[in-house]
């Protein structure tokens, strides 16, 4: 159960995002708005089989599922948007905790992330979903990593002794991994955040052990597995090809010889 503080600070979190971006409810479908949701067949139709073979299939299922409540009002798809973008900070919040910040630094993190700026075009914009959707399973995926790791993490089990392995929530963790991916393809970079996050907890020591870059080597296929797919569903192919051939070639010159022979 949630403390009396941190439920002040929920509390403060959502009023916030509220009170910035409840002004944008009465606005009507723009630009994009337009095709991919007033007059898509796949948000009307309701059929959801085709909509899961549809490139970013989470987004048009929330359209559709906003359809069935809402019907076609804007307000209603915003509305949801704004609740998506709740819900989100809220799992900054935890996930920042996860990661080691002091609650306070969290909420004030959380915080700046509600009300900033940069996420008006995600938030205010109902095309934008797939942007909010996205971050939320991403920040998901990583707050749950963070949470398995301190479990095996060497340097957390020499402070705090023999703690139960939960592997439950690494197999949750790349859930929601692939949920992230299924709304945009900017998913696709969660295993690099697993890696840089394991290096960032246990440093030189880790690059000592080899099993560590075999679980690197795994992440970084599964990077590069769903980077691919993300390009044959019509993402940037130059960049993420890339990006993944970079960080594949970079890890493996970095393996010790002793590993390349196995």
């Amino acid at each position: 159960m949630a403390e009396k503080s941190d439920k002040k600070q929920i509390f403060f979190l959502v009023l916030a995002v509220v009170f910035v971006y409840f002004n944008s409810l009465p606005n009507e479908f723009i630009f994009d708005d337009v095709p991919l949701v007033q007059n898509s067949l796949w948000i009307t139709s309701g059929n959801f089989a085709d909509i899961l073979r549809s490139y970013r299939p989470l987004r048009y299922v929330s359209y559709a599922l906003d359809y069935r409540i809402f019907g076609m009002n804007p307000a209603g798809f915003r509305l949801m948007n704004i609740i998506y973008h709740a819900i989100s900070v809220l799992a900054l919040f935890w996930a920042l905790k996860m990661f080691g910040l002091t609650k306070r630094a969290a909420f004030a993190a959380a915080l700046i992330f509600a009300v900033h700026p940069v996420n008006t075009d995600a938030v205010a914009y109902i095309s934008g979903r797939r942007d909010v959707l996205m971050g939320l399973f991403y920040i998901l995926s990583a707050g749950c990593f963070f949470k398995f790791y301190r479990t095996v993490s060497p340097a957390e089990r020499a402070l705090s002794g023999t703690v139960k392995k939960q592997w439950g929530t690494l197999v949750l963790s790349l859930v929601f991994m692939v949920i992230s991916i299924s709304s945009k393809e900017m998913g696709a970079t969660i295993p690099l955040v697993f890696i840089m996050y394991a290096a960032y907890k246990d440093g030189a020591a880790l690059l000592k052990k080899p099993w560590f870059y075999f679980v690197a080597m795994v992440f970084l296929l599964l990077f590069s597995f769903f980077a691919l797919l993300a390009i044959s569903g019509g993402g940037s192919s130059r960049s993420f090809r890339c990006l993944s051939s970079f960080f594949l070639c970079g890890l493996f010159s970095r393996l010790p010889e002793k590993t390349r022979q196995i």
